[in-house]
């Protein structure tokens, strides 16, 4: 039977769309296979130590990548019973402008306590200040602490570090450090937890690998992308598949950072924890000094963003621009001198954007601290306004421990004393704001200074010698120019 050319066409294509059916369906079934699709398994298990910004937005992150019991521990009783006990549902009240967010049913927020029980978390995350890794019987921790915050948080790390890391158990669990800043000695919070967990490792437990991480400047966006509404299936919908959250991380442990499985193994963890961020793990050996050194630097660049923008109100975009430049080259020059790398190497990629963040975004407390920072003695006005409680404490160590650092390796950054000095003497923001954009630093320290910022200068000096006479005396002295000043 002849075939008419009319038919020809129709068959063929319907013969092709059939084949093309058959080979998705194999694709499918292939790929269905667990041997060929290498499915990965999202970590069930995880904890948050710190229930601020920052701790609740991983919190958020972590329940969005699948982990269906997540723990997120602060200290805080009555923020813990508003959260589980509102009559409307359990939200989040942290994000002011974003509103409420709902809890999801896999998180629960616990208080942490020396008692807490530790469960065999497969990770771990530290998203508390830095100074809540000191030692208990630490003098800073004890005089502006009390030691409370550091015992709870070092009893449940140690008790998790031993259930967590027995010998032979596999995969390794994971502690990740999202903490900033310093402490007043210099000290970085990887390495402070690294110690803890050394020192109460019991005998024959392997290293519990720790990784150093950059996250957000402003977890609010991060715990917005990872908020979910209900979808028309009934299932959890989110406002894009990914969180839009860059997160950059290095191995702090050295001797793991040298093996390449573990790092690939690091890798994979990573992965599964945040799979919907852009994630990136530095390899370099000094890659997590790298991070906690720019990590204390970011809050100080955002005060220093927020002194230039309150010397050039209303029209800062491009002075912003000029002091973001002063601020990169200046954070280039410390670290590679503080950890002895050679001089003009390059930061990673993931720290400009970091310092670009910091120095250009208005809504971080330490810019609007800058902001209203302005007159002399307006610095603990500025302070209760913007933190509260003893939240600022993390900041002053900071300041201190880079001090600390700089005194320690004889290096001298004007752009960085620029921002110490603003800190800690209340010279006003508006002559700081504007040396910091022309020069990178202004140099009151040349130029004849008034009698009244001189005795500043002698109280700056003073303070930082540790030697408490010699600081009364220069506060007296401050005090008598400061009154004959408001005389005249």
């Amino acid at each position: 039977m002849g075939i008419e050319s009319g038919d020809f066409l129709p068959r063929h294509y319907s013969l092709l769309r059939f084949n093309r059916f058959v080979v998705v369906l194999i694709i499918a079934a292939s790929c269905c296979r667990p041997a060929v699709c290498g499915k990965v398994e999202r970590m069930k298990h995880c904890a948050v130590i710190g229930a601020g910004q920052l701790g609740t937005a991983c919190a958020l992150s972590l329940a969005a990548n699948g982990s269906t019991d997540v723990r997120l521990l602060c200290r805080d009783r009555e923020y813990i019973d508003e959260v589980q006990k509102n009559a409307e549902g359990r939200y989040f009240r942290l994000y002011r402008q974003a509103g409420a967010i709902p809890v999801p049913a896999s998180i629960r927020v616990d208080r942490l306590t020396a008692e807490s029980d530790a469960p065999t978390a497969e990770a771990v995350v530290f998203a508390v200040p830095c100074i809540a890794l000191l030692p208990p019987d630490d003098l800073w921790a004890k005089g502006v602490l009390q030691g409370a915050h550091t015992r709870d948080v070092l009893s449940y790390t140690a008790a998790w570090g031993a259930k967590a890391a027995p010998a032979g158990a596999s995969p390794s669990p994971l502690a990740v450090v999202l903490s900033r800043g310093l402490t007043a000695d210099g000290e970085a919070p990887h390495r402070l937890l690294a110690a803890m967990l050394q020192e109460r490792a019991p005998a024959g437990a392997r290293e519990v690998p720790i990784l150093c991480g950059t996250g957000p400047i402003l977890p609010k966006e991060w715990a917005v992308h990872s908020t979910a509404a209900l979808g028309e299936d009934g299932g959890p919908r989110f406002p894009h598949p990914h969180s839009a959250t860059a997160l950059t991380f290095a191995v702090a442990n050295e001797a793991l950072r040298t093996d390449a499985g573990l790092l690939r193994a690091a890798r994979l963890q990573v992965g599964r924890l945040f799979a919907r961020e852009s994630v990136t793990l530095l390899e370099e050996p000094d890659g997590a000094d790298v991070l906690a050194l720019v990590n204390a630097c970011l809050p100080l660049c955002s005060f220093g963003a927020g002194l230039v923008s309150n010397a050039y109100a209303g029209n800062s975009v491009g002075a912003l621009a000029a002091y973001l430049q002063h601020a990169c080259s200046a954070t280039e020059a410390l670290v590679n001198t503080l950890l002895g790398r050679p001089r003009g190497s390059p930061l990673p990629p993931a720290v400009w954007s970091s310092l670009s963040m910091a120095c250009t975004t208005f809504a971080s407390r330490e810019f609007v601290l800058g902001r209203q920072l302005d007159y002399h003695f307006k610095k603990n006005d500025a302070l209760r306004a913007v933190y509260s409680g003893m939240s600022h404490a993390n900041l002053a160590a900071t300041v201190d421990g880079i001090h600390t650092l700089l005194q320690r390796h004889q290096y001298s950054s004007p752009f960085y004393e620029v921002l110490m000095d603003a800190f800690n003497t209340h010279i006003r923001a508006s002559v700081a704001g504007e040396g910091l954009v022309k020069e990178g630093y202004y140099g009151y320290r040349e130029s004849p200074p008034s009698p009244l910022l001189r005795e500043i200068t002698k109280v700056d000096d003073a303070l930082f010698s540790g030697d408490e006479e010699r600081f009364e005396k220069a506060r007296k002295n401050f005090e008598k120019v400061f009154s004959d000043s408001l005389k005249k």
